[in-house]
């Protein structure tokens, strides 16, 4: 895991994740 993680919930970076996906 990233230290994004510590700044917000891993959701976020699995939604941030799914919107690139989508892209």
């Amino acid at each position: 895991m990233t230290i994004r993680t510590n700044r917000y919930p891993a959701r976020q970076i699995f939604r941030e994740r799914t919107m690139l996906l989508h892209i």
